[in-house]
Order: structure tokens, then C-alpha cells, then sequence
């Protein structure tokens, strides 16, 4: 969006882009609307900006009204970085979840997903291991994701790790025959191409 807009239709704009990407959030279909990278560079746009002096041309300003003009300028900005602050207070952020809490609460048979903070994000039957894979890789490319991702199936003590460029699974149980690998159909070929982070491969995991 051009810079020489009014300052309204720019906060429209960025009220309208960040509506959108709740909206995905609450219903991951095709491509997010913004990244995580585009919130930061967002906020440190903001976070950079400093008052400017007022432009005087003869007298018809005064000293006063010019320092007046700077201090208004200073109040807003010092406003606005004070409000972004105080949503980052560490009693806002999200804290980690152990992931031993998990098993005990899940529904026995049920596929759950945990993040990478280890909090449970969502829940699917069993029978639905398509779904519940699908769904996870549309949320690991969404803004905020924290990530790895993580299907987890308690009743056959397997999981698969997600991210934006692997997907593996491993078998907990140690001795347990392992197969090849074969590629994950939902990553992309030039993801697949970039090592074995791209394959699903079988593996037993030390308890």
C-alpha cells in the first residue's frame, strides 16, 4: 500500500489484514495471510519511530509551540510502544505446558496434536491419522505456530514430528522393526530435496 495515503485508510488496511489472518487462524485454508516474519518487521517498523521536530518557516511559530508539537508527538509514540509492551509482560505470554501432562489428558485411542511448547492444540479419532496429518502441516505454516508440531498416538506409542520443511515418525517402542523411508506426500519436492528432514522414516526411539 502506497505511503501517501491518509493515516485512516492505512489503520483500515491493517485492521482488515489482521481480521483476515484470525480468520485463517480459526480456518487454515490455503496460504496464511501474514507470517511470523511480517509481524516482526510490523513491530520494529513501530517500535523505530521517533518524533520530528516541527518545520518553521519565519515567525509565525513560536519556540514554545514548536517544543509543544515535538512533546505531543513523543506522548502518542511513547503511548502506542507502552500498549505494545504491556501485551508482552511475561504474565501475558504463554508459558510451556510439560509435556508429561499430556497423556493424562487425553481420551484413551483418540490422535492428539501438541506444539511446540507442548500444549494440546487439537484432538482426532484414531481412525482419522489422514485428517489429523493434513491438519498439521496447514498449521505449521501459520504465523505463531509454535513449532514442531507433534501428532502423538498413546495406544500404539508412535509419533510424527511436523514442521514446515520434515515430517517424521518415530516408534517409541525400542527393538521395534523398522521400515524405509518414503517421502511425505504434503511436503513439497524442493522440501523433500533438501535431506532426510524431508522423508517419514521409521525409527525406534530410546524410552
Amino acid at each position: 500500500m502506497s505511503g501517501d495515503g491518509q493515516p485512516s485508510a492505512h489503520r483500515r488496511y491493517a485492521l482488515a489484514l489482521l481480521a483476515a489472518d484470525e480468520a485463517y487462524d480459526r480456518n487454515p485454508q490455503g496460504e496464511p495471510v501474514l507470517f511470523v516474519s511480517d509481524f516482526r518487521r510490523g513491530l520494529l517498523a513501530v517500535l523505530a519511530l521517533t518524533p520530528e521536530a516541527l518545520l518553521r518557516a519565519g515567525d509565525g511559530v513560536t519556540e514554545g509551540e514548536a517544543l509543544a508539537f515535538l512533546a505531543g508527538q513523543r506522548a502518542a509514540l511513547d503511548a502506542a510502544h507502552t500498549a505494545l509492551a504491556a501485551q508482552w509482560q511475561p504474565d501475558m505470554l504463554r508459558r510451556r505446558v510439560p509435556r508429561t501432562s499430556v497423556a493424562d489428558t487425553v481420551e484413551p485411542g483418540r490422535l492428539v496434536v501438541v506444539d511446540g511448547d507442548g500444549a494440546v492444540v487439537a484432538e482426532f479419532d484414531a481412525a482419522a491419522w489422514e485428517v489429523a496429518h493434513a491438519w498439521v502441516h496447514m498449521r505449521v505454516a501459520e504465523p505463531l505456530t509454535r513449532r514442531p508440531v507433534c501428532i502423538e498416538d498413546h495406544r500404539h506409542r508412535q509419533t510424527w514430528q511436523v514442521d514446515v520443511d520434515s515430517c517424521t515418525h518415530t516408534v517409541w517402542m525400542p527393538g521395534e522393526r523398522t521400515g524405509g523411508q518414503r517421502p511425505c506426500p504434503l511436503l513439497m519436492p524442493a522440501q523433500r530435496a533438501a535431506g532426510s528432514a524431508g522423508a517419514i522414516p521409521l525409527v525406534s526411539a530410546q524410552p
